[in-house]
């Protein structure tokens, strides 16, 4: 089967990525039996990675079945954490099944929930030495048997390619039949997948449910505020309070967006145009939810919130924040109702804890229940959920009062969340490889995250070495169109602490001057940076139309590494400076050109300089000369573009260069 995996994993997977990429598709491949010595492969932790790998991977799973069948694990191969998390293995070791048929049972045939599944069985002409023919055998015959899902049969590693292409391809066509995604569902896809996180293993607040509810039926309150330190479960209550509005007869329309998609910053011009287009002019009274406010660049007033769009009579708007956030005196300002969440009290922590531990059928006993819940920063939700997370996963209960302690030694959030990372250290690293540092380290640098392909480029390490570690840490992470985010600044926070990163920020500004923040950086967080500006260069490079994600990801790279040189170059490009407008990356480009014009003396008019253009750009041209006069004022340059944008267009599109023309008209009359 080597062969098969090896000709999949290099030539078939990159070209049905780049096909994927066309239509905005991420594609990453979980492969756990490459890169993976025969030695690893007999082990425990195997087993309980791949049936996780596969839970993560649903709805979508490839079978493909060679001539072997593959190791038979028994009970002492395994750990107890795999015995407890999988209900399943104690049936598969008493059929005695090899690690394979368990793969296709739990990924597949015992799953009651349709799938997009698809196996390929190697023709049995080859002349591979077969291991268990009885068993082999009969795993075929109930692959075969199936109902539900296609089976094939190949001949070598080319033939089971172009099958993998075919059928790729018209799953492809079948859930992403419109080509290219729009920015919109682009960001629809991450806000639902955001959602979807949040609404795992909630645990419902009653009363806060309640009172979202008066208010909304309350005719004289039109909006609502609800403030709460980081952690305190703001977007939580909103993921989970909407999808239970999703199923009920509304007279509103609504709009529910988590600003930053919930990990990162967003301009209000980005939140502004979003919300717009899913108004889209409808006369319809409006739920408009805007979730952490805080989260908003603070730039041009945006924390003013005066840019908020008008909405049809009886709509209401409801936002949350963090109590010390600028937008709290625009809040104020506006009258609007105010709900402060407080830090959950003693007996409110221990029902928590009940609660969120029989949704796993578990319980602690009362001595080290109360051991947690009398910690004080356990009064914060996320802090208390994540704890728990931790204990779930350990796997030997006599020992988790020592593990309580090794937890709850220090004082602070962050010295919590440390306490977790050098677990990680010490389940994950040992004296020849260090895995813990590099992964996390490469998470806490990148804007948008980093891709698992990539981090395994990136960080030197194996496969199997990375889905055991991303197996612990997914309480903390996020997937956001195929690249791996922290779900939490606070844990961020503290790797950034750990690992003696900067934390830098193309956002954050000096609060005395307005300008940029200038950041100290060891000679190994810059030599990271710079590893992702070459990897993701080198992907771009690949590309026939500029990716947002890559694109913004190299910008943020250059800036905050201080290079003005290097990213002039990079951006000065007109595709690429139009690729960063139209793919949510506005706040970005306006913190590289105030940082241009205010710092560096350069203009606006690097872009033109010794430049020729087609009428093609024309679209990207108008879109930088509408950014600079909007917020720099640069009339001249904006003009010089507009005119430009004429001679370029010739009489080939005449309401395109009415349009120009009248824009000229604008900007000349408030000259």
């Amino acid at each position: 089967m080597m062969g098969e995996r090896d000709y999949l994993i290099r030539r078939t997977f990159p070209k049905l990525r780049q096909i994927a990429s066309e239509r905005d598709v991420y594609l990453t491949e979980v492969d756990l039996r490459w890169g993976i010595t025969e030695e690893e492969s007999k082990t425990g932790k195997v087993v309980d990675i791949c049936l996780r790998e596969i839970d993560n991977s649903i709805p979508f799973f490839i079978g493909i079945i060679g001539n072997r069948y593959g190791w038979i694990p028994s009970l002492d191969d395994l750990s107890p954490e795999t015995i407890e998390n999988f209900s399943s293995i104690n049936s598969y070791l008493e059929k005695h099944l090899s690690v394979t048929e368990m793969e296709v049972q739990y990924g597949v045939l015992e799953r009651a929930e349709d799938l997009h599944a698809v196996f390929y069985i190697k023709s049995e002409k080859s002349q591979d030495i077969v291991d268990d023919p009885k068993k082999l055998s009969a795993l075929k015959k109930a692959v075969r048997d199936n109902p539900k899902y296609p089976v094939f049969s190949y001949r070598d590693p080319e033939d089971l390619s172009s099958q993998v292409e075919r059928d790729f391809l018209r799953l492809l066509d079948t859930l992403f039949p419109g080509g290219k995604l729009s920015q919109i569902d682009k960001r629809h896809i991450a806000q639902s997948s955001f959602m979807r996180g949040l609404s795992h293993a909630y645990v419902c607040n009653n009363m806060l449910f309640k009172e979202l509810e008066d208010w909304l039926s309350s005719p004289s309150e039109p909006e609502l505020c609800i403030i709460g330190k980081s952690g305190m479960g703001k977007s939580s209550l909103i993921a989970n309070w909407v999808k239970v509005l999703s199923g009920k007869k509304l007279d509103l329309k609504i709009v529910c967006h988590f600003i930053g998609d919930g990990i990162g910053r967003e301009s209000a011009a980005d939140v502004l145009y979003l919300i717009s287009e899913e108004l889209n002019g409808d006369d319809k009274p409006v739920l408009l939810i805007l979730d952490g406010l805080d989260r908003l660049i603070d730039s041009d007033d945006s924390k003013q919130l005066r840019w908020l769009p008008s909405l049809p009579l009886g709509s209401k708007i409801l936002f949350t924040v963090t109590p010390d956030d600028r937008c709290t005196f625009a809040i104020n300002k506006r009258a609007a109702n105010i709900y402060k969440l407080q830090a959950l009290e003693h007996s409110k922590r221990e029902l928590f804890l009940y609660q969120y531990l029989s949704l796993f059928g578990k319980r602690l006993p009362k001595d080290l229940t109360e051991r947690i819940v009398s910690d004080e920063r356990m009064k914060n939700p996320f802090l208390l959920k994540t704890l728990l997370d931790e204990l779930l996963r350990f796997g030997h209960f006599n020992q988790l009062a020592d593990k309580v302690d090794w937890y709850l030694n220090g004082k602070t959030a962050m010295d919590f969340f440390i306490q977790i990372i050098k677990e990680y250290e010490n389940d994950y690293d040992s004296e020849s490889k260090t895995i813990v540092e590099p992964v996390l380290s490469l998470l806490a640098v990148s804007m948008n995250g980093i891709s698992e392909t990539d981090i395994l480029s990136l960080t030197g390490i194996t496969r199997l070495e990375l889905s055991q570690l991303y197996a612990s840490l997914l309480p903390q992470l996020f997937v956001y169109e195929g690249s791996i985010c922290y779900s939490n600044r606070a844990f961020k926070d503290s790797v950034i602490c750990r690992y003696n990163l900067s934390g830098a920020d193309c956002f954050e500004v000096n609060e005395n001057s307005g300008s940029r923040v200038h950041w100290w950086m060891s000679n190994e967080e810059i030599a990271i940076r710079q590893s992702i500006i070459s990897l993701f260069s080198e992907k771009l490079s690949t590309l026939s139309i500029p990716d947002g994600r890559v694109v913004q990801e190299i910008a943020f790279q250059y800036y905050v590494l201080q290079d003005d040189l290097g990213l002039l170059d990079f951006i000065r490009p007109i595709g690429i400076t139009g690729c960063l407008l139209s793919s949510g990356g506005m706040g970005l480009l306006l913190r590289c050109w105030q940082w241009f014009i205010y710092e560096c003396d350069y203009s606006f008019d690097e872009y033109i300089i010794d430049e020729v253009f087609s009428a093609e750009q024309v679209e990207d041209l108008l879109k930088l000369a509408n950014f600079a006069y909007t917020f720099f004022n640069d009339r001249p340059f904006a003009l010089k573009v507009y005119n430009l944008s004429i001679d370029l267009i010739g009489e080939s599109d005449a309401d395109i260069s009415q349009m120009i023309l009248d824009r000229i008209s604008k900007i000349t009359s408030n000259g």
